[in-house]
């Protein structure tokens, strides 16, 4: 007699917890119509369609659990229906359903919490930490100098490169998601969770515009590896970009040492670029100017190079250098397929 109380309870436990997904529902209606019941046909429309977004969510859940054979526990059904319904509310969040599922909000912000913290945490203590995510930036003066810094922090880590990823590939990879982590912090923030992300974090993220992949990043994706003994060898970046810890000390050295320095002729400041672009882009010619379009983004004095030219005539020079490389790997291409 045990097993059908104990089902009969689980049966009330699960009727309680849909029943409030129900009032809270109404109520969030209540609160857009600044009332607690409806006096118009238009307050009924409202909590009608309220009713019946949380009916089409149950059924969409229900349903999947059942296509994936998966067993559920009528409190946990109804835990992953009230799960979804909060990751509903916002459209810029690319998760699948299952993820939605299995993750409320709040275990999402505390697992994404801890890989934004991971460098700082992984400082204090001594000791790696594993999360389910790994970090991109569309930033590459910010790309590079963390990956310099990972290296020096590292004792001259051998295995410390930079991943230069297709990011356009790796959205059309099943089971990979790549969200921004800036999205993510407005959606928390307007669901009045800012606060499970800690500030110092959130504006690290930020300045850096990270991107957060999940899931197994297939081979290719990944463009190239560039060692960061590589990168710094190629005697592009300086010991300073090196040596500050952060990207504004970078600057205020730059700064205390660049008016004083020699200009040198723009040809060879344009090869210098170009010839960084292609070390980044390796044996694919094709991804040599969105590279060089990177590293020219915050202005070639940013890594210290003076030009005996305007930025506008540099520019220009460089494409002209970028145009020159991928016409003649077309034809050497050409001729060898003769």
């Amino acid at each position: 007699m045990a097993a059908p109380r104990s089902i009969l309870a689980e049966s009330s436990s699960a009727s309680q917890q849909l029943g409030r997904l129900v009032q809270a529902q109404l109520l969030k209606v209540g609160q857009r119509t600044s009332t607690r019941r409806p006096e118009t046909l238009g307050d009924l429309r409202a909590m009608v369609d309220a009713l019946s977004s949380l009916s089409d969510i149950c059924i969409t859940v229900l349903d999947d659990i059942r296509a994936r054979g998966q067993e559920r526990k009528l409190s946990t059904a109804v835990e992953e229906i009230e799960n979804v319904l909060e990751w509903t509310e916002q459209s810029e969040v690319p998760f699948d359903l299952e993820f939605k599922r299995t993750f409320s909000v709040n275990k999402f912000a505390a697992l994404l919490a801890k890989h934004l913290g991971k460098t700082q945490e992984e400082k204090r203590t001594g000791d790696r930490v594993e999360t389910c995510f790994l970090s991109m930036s569309p930033v590459l003066e910010w790309t590079v100098h963390a990956t310099g810094q990972k290296w020096k922090d590292g004792e001259a880590d051998e295995t410390v490169g930079l991943a230069v990823f297709d990011a356009r590939r790796l959205r059309q990879t099943p089971d990979l998601t790549i969200f921004r982590v800036s999205n993510i912090l407005q959606f928390l923030k307007g669901r009045g969770k800012g606060e499970l992300i800690p500030r110092g974090i959130q504006e690290w993220a930020q300045n850096c515009d990270e991107y957060v992949l999940m899931g197994k990043v297939h081979r290719g994706g990944l463009l190239r590896w560039v060692p960061w003994t590589e990168l710094y060898g190629s005697g592009f970046l300086s010991s300073r970009f090196l040596r500050a810890y952060t990207l504004g000390k970078y600057r205020q050295w730059r700064d205390e040492v660049y008016d004083a320095a020699g200009c040198v002729e723009a040809e060879d400041v344009c090869r210098k670029v170009v010839e960084f672009g292609k070390m980044l882009a390796g044996r694919k010619v094709s991804n040599l100017l969105p590279l060089v379009e990177l590293i020219l983004k915050p202005g070639f004095q940013f890594w210290e190079l003076k030009a005996n030219a305007s930025e506008e005539v540099v520019k220009a020079r460089v494409y002209e250098l970028v145009d020159e490389s991928m016409l003649g790997e077309f034809f050497r291409l050409k001729i060898s397929g003769d």
